[in-house]
Formats: C-alpha cells, structure tokens, sequence
C-alpha cells in the first residue's frame, strides 16, 4: 500500500530475496497481471461506509448489464465479475453515509439478481486518518488519481509548489493513512485465482504466507495484514492472488494450504473483468478542494512564483 518501501523491504516482508522480488515484479507486468498504479483517499476521510456486496448471476446472465446499470447506484467504486466456489457472482463495492443508505443501496442491487436477493453487506474495517486535510492535500491526491505514475518533482510542478513542501505533505499522507497508492493486480486478460485463507493465529498466518511465498513463484500478495478486516481480527488472513498458468498450480497450492498448521478455512475466487466507477470520489474531492479553497491560502499553499513575489515586494 506504499510506495516508498523498497524491494528489499518487500523481500523481508515476504522471505524472500530482493532480486528474487524485483524479478517476480518484471515478470508480471510483462505478463500483464500488474495493470498499474491506482490512488484512492481512505473512505474514512468522508465520513462514510465502505462495504461489498455480492450479487448473484445466473450462468446465462451477461455481466455487462450489470456493471452499466451500477452506473446509476450512488456511491459504486469498482465492481468485479467472479466465479465462487459454487456460483458466480458480480462483487460490488461501494460506500454509503449513513447504515439507512447502505440498506437502500443494498434493495437496488438485489433488483440486478435473477433471484432478487444479495448477500448481505460486508463492511470493511478501515484505519482511521488523524489529521485534518488541507486544500493542497486534496490537490496532491486527485493529482495522483488523474496521474497515478507521477514523479514527485513533476507531480510538484503540476500542482504548483515546491518539491520539498510537496513531498512533505505526501510523506504525510502516507504516514496518517489518508491515502493509498496500490497497484492493481487484477487483469481480465490474465486467467488468475482469488486465495483468502483464515489461520487460528497471526503466528500461523505470518508463516503461512513465508512458506508459500518461498515456494510459489507466481504467488502474489494481494493485501498486507488483512486489510478490511477488524484489527482484531486482520493479523489472521492472508489474501493473495495466483496467475493461472497451468490448472494443476491451483490444486498444488491448495494441497500445500491445507498442510499448513492453523488453517481454519480457504475460499478461491476466479475472478473476471473489472469496472471502475471514479465518479463519487471525484466529486468529494472536488467539494473538498472548493470549499477548503474559500478563505485565503497559507504561505506554504501559495505556488512558488507567488511566494517568490512576495518575498520580493
């Protein structure tokens, strides 16, 4: 979720060495399982709720309807077409302001079902964000969400300060949870595998994802520490994506995942095409920037040939 941490920080983290880490990375990007960098502010940030739903499909039932009529369900991030265990199904993840909207939300998705009926919403535990954000925080993230592969010196020049005041409020970003920088591992075109395992205890967990991690190449990491679960509970999940290039692979790491200690339980997800839906986050963001943007800007918001001015005069 950050991208300041290095291969080698990455290779610690995983058990495994920093060239055997930045090979994996350039394999799969030229395999296409890497599709980019994506930003996203922490939901948190807006005071709302994050959930996913999942919507039952029959196997005749096209998908595409589906992710062009979410385009009319307010708060829809991304929605994911995925084969279960025994079903298929459209996940849809998406944030609401208050439980009564999640619950209306929730009525309009179930009319997309053959059945007329959903799961019930999932929430997602979030991590709160401590500070307050400015004006030019907000301009630095859509910054970053229109241009996700921005050098920081650029990135600087575009929104108008100084590398070393921009970069400080990034770090600060990253540092309080209010934004994440992540790289999207999910690609149609690339037959790949959903794995999320529940151990007894963070110990099993920690050794789990070593001990596949050393023994599967193409075994990818999918979320760091459980993420979207309770903190609780987050320390016991291991999630991780695996690129399907021989069906045999699947039934290897799942043999290797039940031999591991303190497995509770192991649920795979096929999943298909994604569809993003920028629309809401976009609008909160501009609604932060215009109206952080009423009263006058700090000296540290005002873009260099501005403050060069005045210190001129």
């Amino acid at each position: 979720m950050d991208p300041r941490i290095s291969a080698l920080e990455v290779a610690k983290m995983v058990g495994l060495s920093a060239p055997a880490v930045r090979t994996r990375l350039r394999r799969w990007k030229s395999q296409g399982v890497l599709r980019g960098y994506e930003v996203w502010p922490n939901p948190a940030l807006f005071g709302v709720q994050f959930v996913s739903v999942d919507i039952p499909l029959n196997s005749s039932q096209p998908a595409d309807s589906v992710f062009e009529d979410l385009k009319l369900v307010e708060g829809v991030l991304f929605a994911r077409e995925a084969i279960d265990e025994d079903r298929r199904v459209v996940i849809v993840t998406l944030v609401s302001d208050t439980p009564a909207g999640t619950v209306r939300r929730a009525s309009l998705l179930a009319r997309l079902s053959p059945q007329h009926a959903i799961d019930p919403p999932r929430p997602h535990w979030l991590p709160p964000c401590p500070i307050e954000l400015s004006r030019l925080d907000w301009r630095i993230i859509q910054n970053f969400r229109d241009e996700p592969l921005l050098s920081l010196p650029k990135a600087a020049r575009e929104v108008g300060v100084s590398l070393k005041t921009f970069s400080k409020r990034f770090h600060r970003l990253l540092d309080n949870d209010a934004v994440w920088r992540t790289i999207s591992v999910v690609n149609s075109k690339v037959p790949t595998v959903y794995v999320h395992i529940a151990y007894t205890d963070p110990e099993s967990a920690e050794a789990g994802a070593r001990d596949l991690g050393s023994r599967f190449p193409n075994w990818i990491p999918a979320v760091s520490g459980g993420y979207g679960f309770p903190p609780e509970a987050r320390s016991k999940h291991l999630v991780a994506v695996f690129p399907l290039e021989a069906p045999a692979g699947v039934a290897d790491i799942l043999r290797a995942i039940h031999g591991q200690p303190g497995v509770v339980s192991v649920r795979r997800r096929f999943p298909g095409e994604t569809v993003c839906y920028p629309d809401w986050f976009d609008r909160r963001i501009g609604e932060k920037i215009a109206l952080s943007g009423t009263g006058a800007a700090s000296s540290e918001e005002e873009p260099d040939f501005v403050r060069a001015y005045l210190r001129a005069a």
